[in-house]
Protein backbone atom coordinates (compact mmCIF):
# COMPACT_ATOMS: atom_id res chain seq x y z
CA UNK A 1 0.00 0.00 0.00
CA UNK A 2 2.86 2.38 0.77
CA UNK A 3 4.51 1.59 -2.55
CA UNK A 4 1.29 2.12 -4.51
CA UNK A 5 0.67 5.36 -2.63
CA UNK A 6 4.14 6.61 -3.63
CA UNK A 7 3.46 5.57 -7.23
CA UNK A 8 0.17 7.48 -7.14
CA UNK A 9 1.94 10.53 -5.76
CA UNK A 10 4.49 10.32 -8.59
CA UNK A 11 1.70 11.01 -11.09
CA UNK A 12 1.94 14.65 -9.93
CA UNK A 13 5.41 15.02 -11.47
CA UNK A 14 5.07 12.34 -14.17
CA UNK A 15 6.29 13.25 -17.65
CA UNK A 16 3.05 11.93 -19.14
CA UNK A 17 0.39 11.95 -16.36
CA UNK A 18 -2.37 10.39 -18.47
CA UNK A 19 -0.23 7.36 -19.35
CA UNK A 20 1.01 7.17 -15.76
CA UNK A 21 -2.57 7.08 -14.42
CA UNK A 22 -3.65 4.35 -16.85
CA UNK A 23 -0.64 2.17 -16.08
CA UNK A 24 -0.99 2.69 -12.35
CA UNK A 25 -4.70 1.84 -12.39
CA UNK A 26 -4.00 -1.37 -14.30
CA UNK A 27 -1.30 -2.30 -11.79
CA UNK A 28 -3.58 -1.61 -8.81
CA UNK A 29 -6.50 -3.53 -10.35
CA UNK A 30 -4.30 -6.56 -11.04
CA UNK A 31 -2.74 -6.63 -7.56
CA UNK A 32 -6.08 -6.11 -5.79
CA UNK A 33 -7.78 -8.77 -7.93
CA UNK A 34 -5.03 -11.29 -7.23
CA UNK A 35 -5.16 -10.79 -3.46
CA UNK A 36 -8.97 -11.05 -3.45
CA UNK A 37 -8.98 -14.19 -5.60
CA UNK A 38 -6.30 -15.89 -3.50
CA UNK A 39 -8.20 -15.07 -0.32
CA UNK A 40 -11.37 -16.54 -1.84
CA UNK A 41 -9.81 -19.68 -3.36
CA UNK A 42 -7.23 -20.62 -0.74
CA UNK A 43 -3.78 -22.08 -1.23
CA UNK A 44 -4.39 -25.42 -2.92
CA UNK A 45 -7.02 -24.30 -5.43
CA UNK A 46 -4.91 -21.29 -6.40
CA UNK A 47 -1.81 -23.41 -7.01
CA UNK A 48 -3.84 -25.99 -8.94
CA UNK A 49 -5.23 -23.27 -11.20
CA UNK A 50 -1.72 -21.93 -11.82
CA UNK A 51 -0.44 -25.43 -12.60
CA UNK A 52 -3.33 -26.10 -14.98
CA UNK A 53 -2.70 -22.87 -16.89
CA UNK A 54 1.03 -23.59 -17.14
CA UNK A 55 0.34 -27.20 -18.19
CA UNK A 56 -1.86 -25.98 -21.04
CA UNK A 57 0.73 -23.34 -21.97
CA UNK A 58 3.39 -26.02 -22.45
CA UNK A 59 1.30 -27.80 -25.08
CA UNK A 60 0.22 -24.52 -26.69
CA UNK A 61 3.89 -23.58 -27.02
CA UNK A 62 4.76 -26.85 -28.75
CA UNK A 63 1.73 -26.47 -31.01
CA UNK A 64 2.94 -23.04 -32.08
CA UNK A 65 6.47 -24.32 -32.76
CA UNK A 66 5.44 -27.30 -34.91
CA UNK A 67 2.26 -26.05 -36.58
CA UNK A 68 3.01 -22.32 -36.82
CA UNK A 69 6.84 -22.08 -36.85
CA UNK A 70 6.79 -18.62 -38.47
CA UNK A 71 5.43 -17.40 -35.15
CA UNK A 72 6.62 -20.02 -32.68
CA UNK A 73 10.29 -19.67 -33.68
CA UNK A 74 12.17 -16.39 -34.12
CA UNK A 75 12.76 -15.94 -37.86
CA UNK A 76 15.70 -14.40 -39.82
CA UNK A 77 13.56 -11.31 -40.40
CA UNK A 78 13.99 -10.36 -36.72
CA UNK A 79 15.81 -7.09 -36.10
CA UNK A 80 18.05 -8.86 -33.55
CA UNK A 81 20.00 -11.62 -35.34
CA UNK A 82 21.14 -13.13 -32.03
CA UNK A 83 17.67 -14.54 -31.31
CA UNK A 84 17.04 -16.15 -34.72
CA UNK A 85 16.08 -19.81 -34.28
CA UNK A 86 15.15 -19.46 -30.60
CA UNK A 87 11.77 -20.87 -29.61
CA UNK A 88 9.10 -18.58 -28.20
CA UNK A 89 5.91 -20.64 -28.65
CA UNK A 90 2.74 -18.62 -28.26
CA UNK A 91 4.57 -15.84 -26.44
CA UNK A 92 5.88 -12.59 -27.89
CA UNK A 93 9.59 -13.20 -27.30
CA UNK A 94 12.01 -15.87 -26.12
CA UNK A 95 12.72 -13.70 -23.06
CA UNK A 96 9.06 -14.16 -22.10
CA UNK A 97 8.99 -17.87 -22.91
CA UNK A 98 12.13 -18.59 -20.86
CA UNK A 99 10.85 -17.47 -17.45
CA UNK A 100 7.44 -19.06 -18.07
CA UNK A 101 9.21 -22.39 -18.68
CA UNK A 102 11.43 -21.95 -15.62
CA UNK A 103 8.50 -21.16 -13.34
CA UNK A 104 6.54 -24.10 -14.78
CA UNK A 105 9.37 -26.42 -13.74
CA UNK A 106 9.39 -24.87 -10.27
CA UNK A 107 5.66 -25.26 -9.61
CA UNK A 108 5.57 -28.84 -10.97
CA UNK A 109 8.64 -29.91 -9.01
CA UNK A 110 7.96 -28.33 -5.61
CA UNK A 111 4.98 -29.03 -3.32
CA UNK A 112 3.35 -31.08 -6.08
CA UNK A 113 2.68 -34.40 -4.35
CA UNK A 114 -0.99 -34.22 -5.31
CA UNK A 115 -0.11 -34.28 -9.03
CA UNK A 116 0.21 -37.68 -10.71
CA UNK A 117 3.82 -38.68 -11.21
CA UNK A 118 3.51 -39.23 -14.96
CA UNK A 119 1.91 -35.81 -15.45
CA UNK A 120 4.65 -34.23 -13.38
CA UNK A 121 7.47 -36.03 -15.19
CA UNK A 122 6.04 -35.36 -18.66
CA UNK A 123 5.45 -31.67 -17.96
CA UNK A 124 8.90 -31.11 -16.47
CA UNK A 125 10.67 -32.97 -19.32
CA UNK A 126 8.79 -31.12 -22.08
CA UNK A 127 9.24 -27.78 -20.35
CA UNK A 128 12.94 -28.31 -19.71
CA UNK A 129 13.56 -29.10 -23.38
CA UNK A 130 11.54 -26.06 -24.48
CA UNK A 131 13.51 -23.88 -22.04
CA UNK A 132 16.77 -25.08 -23.62
CA UNK A 133 15.42 -24.20 -27.08
CA UNK A 134 14.48 -20.68 -25.97
CA UNK A 135 18.21 -20.06 -25.36
CA UNK A 136 17.20 -17.91 -22.37
CA UNK A 137 20.42 -18.06 -20.35
CA UNK A 138 19.13 -15.87 -17.52
CA UNK A 139 16.13 -18.13 -16.91
CA UNK A 140 18.29 -21.26 -16.97
CA UNK A 141 20.80 -19.88 -14.48
CA UNK A 142 18.25 -18.37 -12.10
CA UNK A 143 16.17 -21.57 -12.26
CA UNK A 144 19.17 -23.62 -11.11
CA UNK A 145 19.86 -21.19 -8.26
CA UNK A 146 16.17 -21.13 -7.29
CA UNK A 147 16.05 -24.90 -7.03
CA UNK A 148 19.10 -24.74 -4.78
CA UNK A 149 17.33 -22.20 -2.56
CA UNK A 150 14.26 -24.46 -2.52
CA UNK A 151 16.42 -27.35 -1.36
CA UNK A 152 17.75 -25.28 1.54
CA UNK A 153 14.26 -24.29 2.63
CA UNK A 154 13.04 -27.87 2.28
CA UNK A 155 15.16 -28.79 5.32
CA UNK A 156 14.92 -25.40 7.03
CA UNK A 157 12.92 -25.01 10.24
CA UNK A 158 11.58 -21.67 11.48
CA UNK A 159 12.90 -22.42 14.98
CA UNK A 160 16.39 -21.79 13.60
CA UNK A 161 15.61 -18.43 12.02
CA UNK A 162 18.06 -16.53 14.26
CA UNK A 163 20.90 -18.83 13.16
CA UNK A 164 19.75 -18.45 9.56
CA UNK A 165 19.71 -14.65 9.79
CA UNK A 166 23.17 -14.56 11.39
CA UNK A 167 24.56 -16.87 8.69
CA UNK A 168 23.00 -14.74 5.96
CA UNK A 169 24.40 -11.56 7.52
CA UNK A 170 27.87 -13.09 7.73
CA UNK A 171 27.63 -14.20 4.11
CA UNK A 172 26.58 -10.73 2.94
CA UNK A 173 29.37 -9.15 4.97
CA UNK A 174 31.88 -11.52 3.36
CA UNK A 175 30.64 -10.59 -0.12
CA UNK A 176 30.90 -6.91 0.75
CA UNK A 177 34.48 -7.36 1.95
CA UNK A 178 35.36 -9.19 -1.27
CA UNK A 179 33.85 -6.36 -3.31
CA UNK A 180 35.90 -3.81 -1.36
CA UNK A 181 39.07 -5.88 -1.59
CA UNK A 182 38.77 -6.72 -5.31
CA UNK A 183 36.86 -3.82 -6.92
CA UNK A 184 38.54 -4.25 -10.31
CA UNK A 185 37.54 -7.92 -10.49
CA UNK A 186 33.93 -6.98 -9.70
CA UNK A 187 33.73 -4.09 -12.16
CA UNK A 188 35.63 -5.71 -15.03
CA UNK A 189 32.64 -7.54 -16.59
CA UNK A 190 30.72 -4.26 -16.74
CA UNK A 191 33.42 -2.39 -18.61
CA UNK A 192 32.65 -4.11 -21.90
CA UNK A 193 29.64 -2.83 -23.82
CA UNK A 194 28.89 -6.37 -25.03
CA UNK A 195 28.50 -7.75 -21.51
CA UNK A 196 25.05 -9.25 -20.82
CA UNK A 197 24.19 -9.00 -24.53
CA UNK A 198 24.63 -5.24 -24.59
CA UNK A 199 22.57 -4.58 -21.49
CA UNK A 200 25.45 -2.69 -19.88
CA UNK A 201 24.97 0.07 -22.47
CA UNK A 202 21.33 0.41 -21.41
CA UNK A 203 22.10 0.34 -17.69
CA UNK A 204 24.76 3.06 -17.99
CA UNK A 205 22.24 5.45 -19.57
CA UNK A 206 19.59 4.63 -16.95
CA UNK A 207 22.10 5.36 -14.18
CA UNK A 208 22.94 8.71 -15.83
CA UNK A 209 19.25 9.60 -15.89
CA UNK A 210 18.80 8.56 -12.28
CA UNK A 211 21.70 10.72 -11.13
CA UNK A 212 19.84 13.74 -12.49
CA UNK A 213 16.47 12.61 -11.01
CA UNK A 214 17.56 10.53 -8.03
CA UNK A 215 14.70 11.37 -5.66
CA UNK A 216 11.53 11.46 -7.75
CA UNK A 217 12.30 9.90 -11.12
CA UNK A 218 10.16 10.41 -14.19
CA UNK A 219 6.92 9.23 -12.58
CA UNK A 220 5.43 5.73 -12.47
CA UNK A 221 5.10 4.24 -15.95
CA UNK A 222 6.53 7.42 -17.50
CA UNK A 223 9.91 6.42 -18.84
CA UNK A 224 9.41 3.96 -21.70
CA UNK A 225 6.81 4.32 -24.48
CA UNK A 226 5.38 7.66 -23.35
CA UNK A 227 5.47 9.42 -26.71
CA UNK A 228 7.77 12.00 -28.20
CA UNK A 229 9.97 13.12 -26.62
CA UNK A 230 10.80 10.24 -24.34
CA UNK A 231 13.06 10.82 -21.30
CA UNK A 232 15.86 8.67 -22.69
CA UNK A 233 16.08 10.70 -25.90
CA UNK A 234 17.88 13.45 -23.98
CA UNK A 235 20.65 11.00 -23.04
CA UNK A 236 21.16 8.99 -26.23
CA UNK A 237 19.97 8.80 -29.81
CA UNK A 238 21.36 5.34 -30.47
CA UNK A 239 19.66 1.96 -30.50
CA UNK A 240 18.96 2.19 -26.76
CA UNK A 241 16.47 4.99 -27.40
CA UNK A 242 14.35 2.62 -29.52
CA UNK A 243 13.85 -0.14 -26.95
CA UNK A 244 10.95 -0.46 -24.53
CA UNK A 245 12.64 -1.83 -21.41
CA UNK A 246 15.77 -1.31 -19.37
CA UNK A 247 16.30 -5.08 -18.98
CA UNK A 248 16.71 -4.57 -15.25
CA UNK A 249 13.63 -4.35 -13.07
CA UNK A 250 15.39 -2.39 -10.34
CA UNK A 251 16.86 0.26 -12.65
CA UNK A 252 13.53 0.59 -14.45
CA UNK A 253 11.80 1.34 -11.15
CA UNK A 254 14.65 3.59 -10.06
CA UNK A 255 14.28 5.90 -13.07
CA UNK A 256 10.49 5.94 -12.70
CA UNK A 257 9.85 6.38 -8.97
CA UNK A 258 13.27 7.34 -7.64
CA UNK A 259 15.25 5.88 -4.77
CA UNK A 260 12.38 5.99 -2.20
CA UNK A 261 10.11 4.10 -4.60
CA UNK A 262 12.73 1.46 -5.37
CA UNK A 263 13.38 0.85 -1.67
CA UNK A 264 9.64 0.47 -1.04
CA UNK A 265 9.35 -1.93 -3.99
CA UNK A 266 12.23 -4.10 -2.78
CA UNK A 267 10.81 -4.19 0.73
CA UNK A 268 7.30 -5.10 -0.50
CA UNK A 269 8.40 -7.70 -3.04
CA UNK A 270 11.35 -9.35 -1.32
CA UNK A 271 12.33 -8.20 2.17
CA UNK A 272 8.94 -8.58 3.83
CA UNK A 273 8.13 -11.89 2.06
CA UNK A 274 11.60 -13.22 2.91
CA UNK A 275 10.97 -12.49 6.58
CA UNK A 276 7.63 -14.29 6.40
CA UNK A 277 9.28 -17.29 4.71
CA UNK A 278 11.92 -17.69 7.42
CA UNK A 279 9.74 -16.81 10.41
CA UNK A 280 6.36 -18.52 9.88
CA UNK A 281 6.20 -21.48 12.25
CA UNK A 282 3.12 -23.08 10.70
CA UNK A 283 4.33 -22.97 7.09
CA UNK A 284 4.83 -26.56 5.82
CA UNK A 285 8.28 -27.24 4.37
CA UNK A 286 7.09 -28.13 0.83
CA UNK A 287 5.04 -24.94 0.68
CA UNK A 288 7.91 -22.89 2.11
CA UNK A 289 10.33 -24.22 -0.51
CA UNK A 290 7.92 -23.47 -3.39
CA UNK A 291 7.25 -19.91 -2.24
CA UNK A 292 10.95 -19.27 -1.59
CA UNK A 293 11.89 -20.52 -5.06
CA UNK A 294 9.37 -18.28 -6.83
CA UNK A 295 10.36 -15.21 -4.81
CA UNK A 296 14.06 -15.87 -5.40
CA UNK A 297 13.51 -16.49 -9.12
CA UNK A 298 11.74 -13.15 -9.47
CA UNK A 299 14.53 -11.43 -7.55
CA UNK A 300 17.25 -12.93 -9.74
CA UNK A 301 15.43 -12.62 -13.04
CA UNK A 302 14.93 -8.88 -12.56
CA UNK A 303 18.68 -8.38 -12.55
CA UNK A 304 18.69 -8.77 -16.35
CA UNK A 305 15.00 -8.40 -17.27
CA UNK A 306 12.19 -6.09 -16.18
CA UNK A 307 9.01 -7.50 -14.68
CA UNK A 308 8.84 -6.12 -11.12
CA UNK A 309 5.53 -4.25 -10.66
CA UNK A 310 5.17 -4.24 -14.44
CA UNK A 311 1.40 -4.36 -14.68
CA UNK A 312 0.32 -7.71 -16.22
CA UNK A 313 3.78 -9.20 -16.74
CA UNK A 314 3.52 -12.94 -16.03
CA UNK A 315 6.41 -12.97 -13.55
CA UNK A 316 4.91 -10.03 -11.65
CA UNK A 317 1.49 -11.69 -11.59
CA UNK A 318 2.92 -14.95 -10.23
CA UNK A 319 4.95 -13.06 -7.64
CA UNK A 320 1.81 -11.28 -6.42
CA UNK A 321 -0.01 -14.64 -6.25
CA UNK A 322 2.89 -16.07 -4.24
CA UNK A 323 3.00 -13.15 -1.80
CA UNK A 324 -0.77 -13.35 -1.36
CA UNK A 325 -0.47 -17.09 -0.60
CA UNK A 326 2.29 -16.37 1.88
CA UNK A 327 0.23 -13.87 3.83
CA UNK A 328 -2.79 -16.14 3.60
CA UNK A 329 -0.75 -18.80 5.37
CA UNK A 330 0.43 -16.27 7.94
CA UNK A 331 -3.12 -15.26 8.75
CA UNK A 332 -4.07 -18.96 9.00
CA UNK A 333 -7.11 -18.37 6.78
CA UNK A 334 -9.46 -21.41 7.02
CA UNK A 335 -10.08 -21.34 3.25
CA UNK A 336 -6.42 -22.12 2.61
CA UNK A 337 -7.07 -25.85 2.82
CA UNK A 338 -10.70 -26.44 3.68
CA UNK A 339 -12.00 -25.54 0.23
CA UNK A 340 -9.06 -26.94 -1.74
CA UNK A 341 -9.70 -28.70 -5.04
CA UNK A 342 -6.72 -30.83 -6.07
CA UNK A 343 -5.52 -32.30 -9.32
CA UNK A 344 -5.90 -36.11 -9.44
CA UNK A 345 -3.49 -37.78 -7.05
CA UNK A 346 -1.32 -40.80 -7.73
CA UNK A 347 -3.71 -42.97 -5.72
CA UNK A 348 -6.81 -42.08 -7.75
CA UNK A 349 -6.14 -44.74 -10.33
Amino acid sequence: MLLLAWCALSVVWAINPSIAVRRLLLTVIIIASIFLLVRENGYQLTIDIVRTILFLTVFANYTAVFLFPDWGIHQPSETDPSIVGAWRGILMHKNFAGPVCALTIIVFTLDANNVKRWIKALTIALTLYFLLRTESKTSMLVLALSMGVAGLFRVYRAQYRIIFILAAAIGLAALLLLAIQFPDWISQPFESEDTFTGRVQIWAILVDYWRDHWLLGSGFGSFWNVGDPEPISSYTNGWVSAIASGHNGYLDLLVQIGLPGLLLAIFAAFVSPAWQIISQMQLPSPRRSLIAAIVFFTFGHNLTESSLFDRDSFIHVLLMITIALLYLSRDNDPTSDAEAVSLPSRDDG
